[in-house]
């Protein structure tokens, strides 16, 4: 254990030698502005600050018991000098009754407030209004520069450089995923694709059907569960005529286990639905009633690229109930806020499959890995135009066939 005080001219500079001495793990107990005299040919008073610092087994006696006010008391022996308190600092340590750990605030390496040069600090904050800019909650951008910074430290990396390589590997440890799925070739694969009306799910099957039919050179059957709206198939009858699938209408239960039969020997089984409302209770149930019956492999949720933070809570919230474990965001091209996804990987826990960009069956789909996601996100420019080494390209993102690809990295 050890604490010492130490003095400079600058907070930067008193930073700096904290770091020197204790390391990255230190802690800032207190800081102050101080007035000493200055000396006998030198008139007046200097201003310096005085910061009260630790390292790292302090607090970890603190976790175990120690009290706030404790710790303060017994190692805070003021100066005779005339002391004020940086107001920032005085804040915090006024409100400590809420804070039960120091490390909350004040740990210089797992925190926004670090040790390192205002040049690293600056880079971050930019790469954090990058991450903002393009739709990513403040609290999910936080941890990521908080992640990359350390992650810089250990390695000693220029930040800039950091975060375009590490950003992939914080995503997946904060819990994002992609689907790495190898399907067995041998076996009937059935997919379904739900989401909210008008989100592409018609479009995308086409182009999934036409990637099995066309490139994988693989048998598919299709079932429209889409009975409830007039015309609601045109648009499949014609995707079926150009690209050469069959498809069948389902209704009701009993007609399930015949549409299953007449497509046994089809490598592929997809399913497409009506678009269902938030608040279109009754199609829901009915819906997933056909569903369960069917008993897909994947069940994917079509989700709006640039879908809103509260829409995206409720149709979470309503399509749960479908027991999804896939998600496919379309639309890309219609939106530069692509880390609203990431938002949505978080908040399901689900892996993204695919995204969409366009209406060409099949070329605008694509299946994307966690380093394109980063790169989506990085590279986009905002209203600034001040971000990223080069403009990100969502036509970069190379297709892949949704039942055999190698591990994505």
């Amino acid at each position: 254990m050890q604490i010492k005080r130490f003095e400079a001219k600058s907070m930067a500079e008193a930073f700096k030698n904290i770091k020197q001495e204790f390391g990255p793990d230190a802690v800032i107990l207190s800081a102050k502005t101080i007035h000493k005299e200055k000396g006998f040919f030198d008139k007046g008073k200097s201003s310096m600050v005085e910061v009260l610092a630790a390292n790292d087994s302090y607090i970890i006696q603190q976790e175990k018991g120690m009290g706030y006010n404790k710790m303060i008391r017994q190692y805070s022996d003021h100066n005779d000098t005339h002391q004020e308190e940086e107001p920032v600092l005085k804040s915090e340590l006024n409100h400590n009754s809420k804070k039960p750990s120091l490390l909350r605030s004040f740990r210089i390496s797992k925190s926004r407030e670090n040790l390192e040069e205002p040049n690293d600090l600056d880079e971050l904050k930019e790469y954090k209004r990058l991450l903002l800019a393009n739709g990513l909650r403040n609290e999910i951008a936080s941890e990521i520069i908080d992640r990359t910074h350390r992650l810089n430290s250990a390695k000693d990396m220029d930040q800039r450089k950091g975060i375009k390589k590490y950003l992939p590997e914080i995503l997946f440890d904060m819990g994002v995923r992609h689907s790495t799925d190898k399907r067995d070739l041998n076996k009937q694969n059935i997919v379904a694709l739900i989401g909210l009306t008008g989100v592409g799910k018609t479009t995308t099957l086409a182009k999934l059907a036409a990637i099995q039919i066309l490139e994988m050179n693989r048998s598919v059957g299709v079932i429209s569960l889409d009975n409830f709206r007039v015309g609601s198939n045109a648009l499949l009858k014609v995707f079926a005529n150009i690209i050469g699938f069959p498809f069948e209408c389902i209704s009701n239960p009993k007609e399930i286990k015949a549409a299953l039969k007449s497509f046994g020997d089809k490598d592929v089984i997809l399913v497409d639905t009506p678009g269902i409302g938030l608040n279109d209770f009754q199609h829901k149930h009915q819906i997933k009633e056909l569903i369960e019956k069917i008993r897909p492999d994947e069940t994917h949720l079509l989700m709006h690229a640039n879908v809103k933070q509260s829409d995206a809570i409720e149709i979470k919230q309503n399509f749960d109930f479908f027991n999804f474990n896939r998600i496919l965001f379309t639309k890309i091209d219609e939106t530069s806020t692509y880390g609203t996804m990431i938002n949505q990987l978080l908040d399901t826990g689900k892996p993204i499959s695919y995204i969409t960009m366009g209406q060409n069956v099949p070329e605008d789909i694509s299946a994307i890995n966690l380093t394109e996601l980063a790169n989506l996100v990085i590279n986009q420019k905002d209203n600034h135009g001040s971000y990223g080494s080069e403009k990100s390209n969502i036509k970069s993102v190379k297709p892949y066939s949704m039942f055999q690809r190698a591990e994505l990295n």
